[in-house]
């Protein structure tokens, strides 16, 4: 437990410290007037101001990092202008450029567009050619090809749900009502 001591002092020193203290006990403000002192070197006894030597120790902290920080933006700038801006403007001089990897030439993409076209064709035929063997099976009066028909609408109700490896999965419920729409064929 802290021991404590009166202090004696006049009525305008304490308004004084009244309006220091905001909420505070006289104890803290005390101290915390101390701990400026402190500090920043003032000396209460004296009229000078407060040495310059702790100004300048502050000034020198901060401009030590503020070239610390400067070194190292330079350093990203620097990176920066070897790995990306000498490459381009070699490029755009025509200078040598470092090889890049695997490029690809116009005709090449030409072929591509080629290929990617004709399978597009293909596919195309291959969508109508089956579209015309299901109109003459259904044309052919067999029942299987209504039956097909009615299990691909079954099949591409919103309502069914797939697991995860895309399969369908269908209730019972479902399945019956199926069975039924087909046997009435």
């Amino acid at each position: 437990m802290e021991k404590y001591s009166n202090l004696k002092i006049n009525p305008d020193l304490k308004k004084r410290l009244d309006k220091l203290r905001k909420g505070k006990t006289y104890n803290q403000i005390i101290e915390e007037i101390l701990t400026y002192f402190d500090m920043t070197g003032v000396n209460p006894q004296s009229d000078r101001t407060p040495p310059v030597e702790t100004f300048v120790r502050e000034l020198q902290k901060q401009s030590e990092a503020i070239k610390d920080r400067l070194t190292s933006v330079i350093k990203i700038i620097r990176n920066i202008e070897t790995n990306k801006i000498d490459l381009i403007l070699d490029e755009l001089v025509g200078g040598e450029v470092r090889p890049k990897e695997e490029v690809i030439s116009e005709n090449e993409i030409m072929d591509v567009i080629k290929i990617n076209e004709s399978l597009k064709q293909k596919l195309v035929n291959k969508e109508l050619e089956i579209n015309k063997l299901k109109e003459e099976h259904l044309n052919s009066g067999d029942k299987s090809g209504v039956i097909i028909q009615i299990v691909e609408q079954y099949l591409k109700s919103p309502e069914l749900t797939k697991d995860n490896r895309g399969n369908i999965i269908v209730s019972e419920i479902y399945i019956k009502n199926l069975i039924n729409k087909i046997s009435h064929v």
